[in-house]
């Protein structure tokens, strides 16, 4: 790791030098780094929910004719609230939920006049000054929390691909103009679009390869941002002016060789042509790609082969599990599709199609008959969550609480 920060910290004042951009310091080392081995990973592991999970409740967003949300794209809870991005082809909306799923606004202004965004590539909360902020083609436009448009940053020269807010600025991962082979990629911006930090010089080829579509570059927690790149082990926590190693996650012998991930590089968008080749080998593609961080846990998803993994660290006892699939139990109901938050909890999306089907397993085994043998969660289950479910009703959050382990 000495030897990796040093060279970073070479290319990082060097590009400081030719981009005539904000300078910044060393990357400072961690001596309390978390290390995460990645070293054996089961074909189809299958973990009980049940000996993950210590309770759950569910949040069900009301649905009207200025609510009906057809596929969730994003997800962050902020001002005691649920806030969910739709970024599909027929809709580009923000809606705002109380947590207990009552509609409270939506941010919909799709149009290419003032005030008005084509599409969105990513969204915020500023929960300080009652504000939602939405990325279209590198300019930030901010409403407040009743749809009004309040102003607009506009970012363009910096190419920003996503955006978090905390505490009054906004980080980003960028894909910048420079004329050298290599670009800050990591910028911080305060209020009124300034540029206060810039860092991470990435080789333009990485920034354009085209089977990174779905990596998460930026997550928070609390007060704290982090930052992880492609085929990167290590995810970074920013400081005011440097970013430090929080956490290394060794994939070990499923790590992608670093000399053929180059190869791959150099081939462009001819690599495509080999994604079924590529999911056959025995390696992790590429990398880390989903990551949270809490005062408790470190949470990340890869891809190996066509499944998507699991991995949860518990700072405290520094156990792990590793799984691809959560089974569910007769008083937990859930489904693969994980989206992992903030604080001890663990978010999953229930399709109404999904609860339907079991509304209608339910009643055929006879919930509603007082005189079987259900148990009280179970009942209280179906009578809050699947009684009155209908199938054009909005996904419903399932809101996990973990246990310690």
């Amino acid at each position: 790791m000495r030897n990796q920060c040093l060279v970073f910290c070479m290319f990082s004042i060097f590009i400081s030098c030719n981009n005539n951009e904000v300078s910044f310091k060393s990357l400072i080392e961690n001596k309390n780094l978390i290390k995460l081995s990645i070293n054996s990973i089961s074909d189809n592991p299958s973990i009980e929910i049940d000996s993950l999970i210590d309770s759950i409740y569910y949040i069900k967003p009301q649905v009207s004719d200025n609510s009906l949300i057809g596929e969730y794209s994003k997800i962050l809870f902020e001002d005691n609230k649920v806030f969910i991005l739709e970024n599909s082809k027929t809709n580009k909306a923000v809606y705002a939920f109380a947590m207990d799923g009552r509609f409270l606004f939506k941010i919909n202004a799709r149009g290419d006049g003032p005030g008005e965004y084509v599409s969105i590539h990513d969204f915020y909360i500023d929960a300080n000054n009652k504000q939602v902020g939405i990325l279209d083609r590198s300019q930030i436009l901010k409403y407040d929390y009743k749809g009004k448009f309040i102003g607009k940053l506009d970012l363009r020269k910096y190419l920003v691909k996503n955006i978090i807010y905390n505490n009054n600025f906004i980080y980003a991962y960028t894909y910048s103009y420079c004329f050298e082979n290599k670009c800050h990629n990591l910028k911080v911006f305060n209020m009124q679009g300034e540029l206060v930090y810039s860092d991470y010089p990435l080789e333009k080829s990485l920034q354009d390869f085209p089977l990174a579509s779905d990596k998460i570059y930026l997550n928070a927690d609390s007060d704290k941002v982090f930052f992880n790149s492609l085929n990167n082990d290590t995810i970074y926590r920013f400081e005011k002016d440097h970013l430090t190693p929080e956490v290394v996650v060794d994939f070990a012998e499923y790590k992608y060789p670093d000399d053929e991930f180059h190869k791959l590089l150099d081939k462009g968008e001819d690599v495509i042509s080999e994604l079924s080749y590529l999911r056959d080998s025995k390696y992790a593609l590429f990398g880390i790609n989903n990551f949270s961080l809490t005062s408790d846990y470190l949470f990340t998803s890869f891809l190996k082969g066509y499944t998507v993994y699991y991995a949860l660290f518990s700072f405290k006892t520094k156990n792990k599990r590793i799984f691809s699939s959560l089974k569910p139990s007769d008083n937990i109901l859930i489904t693969p599709r994980i989206i992992f938050a903030n604080d001890h909890f663990i978010y999953s999306i229930l399709d109404a199609e999904y609860l339907d089907w079991h509304k209608r397993h339910e009643e055929s085994l006879g919930i509603t008959d007082p005189h079987k043998d259900f148990s009280k969660t179970r009942i209280d289950r179906y009578n809050y969550l699947l009684k009155d479910i209908n199938i054009d009703d909005n996904a419903v959050i399932a809101v996990m609480k973990f246990k310690s382990f």
